[in-house]
């Protein structure tokens, strides 16, 4: 058999196994397919809601949970934070930090940075 023939065969042996490896592989094994996806809906006890500190500021800056709820801050800005409210008070919160409250009552509560006091918030409890 011919030296060039045989490596024409080789070259479209690898081609086909990468072509499907690419195909197999690209979704990391992950199905993409939503009719199998199953959804729930988390009860108000087990809800939680995010607040990121970024770029001196709390985003989003007002929220509303339903009471049981957990918000967790989590500091992504490049300097240290301190969350105030008459409810609720965080340590310093340094940079990859989070705070958690667990709203026990309804009511709203609005809070600040006790460091930056430019940096407000309010949670509104249902």
């Amino acid at each position: 058999m011919n030296k060039n023939i045989i490596y024409v065969i080789i070259a479209v042996v690898i081609g086909v196994l990468a072509v499907g490896g690419y195909f197999v592989f690209r979704n990391n094994g992950n199905n993409t397919n939503n009719s199998q996806k199953q959804t729930t809906t988390p009860t108000a006890a087990e809800t939680t809601n995010s607040v990121r500190i970024k770029d001196f500021a709390f985003s989003p800056s007002e929220i509303k949970v339903k009471k049981g709820t957990t918000v967790t801050w989590k500091n992504e800005d490049s300097a240290t934070h301190k969350i105030k409210s008459d409810a609720f008070e965080s340590g310093d919160l340094a940079t990859g930090d989070t705070y958690q409250f667990k709203f026990e009552s309804t009511g709203t509560f609005s809070y600040i940075c006790s460091i930056h006091p430019s940096m407000k918030g309010t949670v509104t409890v249902e």
